[in-house]
């Protein structure tokens, strides 16, 4: 297998197109309240998918933009498409902060538990640690989450001023488009009405043996996990 990461522009229509086969095929299920006359998913036990073009306008939405993929015969088996934004300085001599969003993390079902998710989210965060305070990720899936604070290499934020400072400055469309936002010491979450099923999750979740913070999320929500590089200072620095 071959891992690589490709920037925005250089991400070609075939690739995007292997990419959006692999989600549409291996991503997951729509829940029984996707398809309410209040919500837009599709039908209950049908898969979620995304086409190229899709992708290409809401992973690849601007200059930061880029995809981490593992191929197989030329063919993505895991892919970790992600994005950077930059919060407000604390000083005029500061430098920027820079936040590594992951904004969608994919393995083919058959190669799950080898290790990819891992090596791909590596692949990302050592491209841009240099540059980067914190890594993030909402996702319905305890395991994407997990595999984020393992790189990260620290344990996901439940300081309500850290979490809302930088999800307000998130520049994935997406959350920005979402209606609600939900931090304290044991749940931290936001409502995208995403209706994927989460039966998958919730099992996951119960294997799960290490520290857990992040509640159990909710129909239509996902977990937000932001987690604390290295330079990162302490939160009543930056927020007291």
């Amino acid at each position: 297998m071959e891992y690589c990461l490709i920037e925005g522009p250089d991400i070609s229509d075939a690739l995007l197109e292997g990419c959006s086969q692999l989600f549409s095929q291996h991503y997951g299920v729509w829940s029984s309240a996707a398809a309410t006359p209040t919500h837009c998913g599709g039908k209950a036990g049908s898969p979620v998918e995304m086409s190229a073009q899709q992708m290409r306008v809401q992973l690849l939405f601007d200059e930061t933009c880029g995809v981490a993929v593992c191929l197989s015969n030329g063919l993505p088996v895991g892919q970790a498409f992600f994005c950077t934004f930059t919060l407000p300085a604390l000083h005029d001599d500061d430098g920027s902060r820079n936040v590594c969003w992951i904004t969608q993390l994919v393995v083919h079902a058959d190669r799950r538990r080898q290790g990819i998710a891992v090596k791909l989210l590596s692949l990302v965060v050592d491209s841009r640690a240099r540059d980067c305070v914190a890594v993030g990720v909402a996702s319905c899936n305890p395991t994407t989450v997990r595999a984020v604070e393992r790189v990260a290499g620290g344990v996901s934020e439940v300081d309500e001023g850290l979490v809302r400072e930088v999800f307000s400055h998130c520049s994935v469309p997406r959350l920005k488009r979402a209606t609600d936002l939900v931090v304290s010491e044991c749940e931290c979450a936001v409502n995208t009405n995403f209706f994927v099923d989460h039966l998958e999750g919730l099992f996951m979740l119960e294997k799960l043996k290490c520290q857990w913070v992040l509640g159990v999320v909710r129909e239509g929500w996902e977990y937000l996990s932001i987690v604390r590089l290295s330079n990162l200072p302490e939160s009543e620095e930056v927020y007291g």
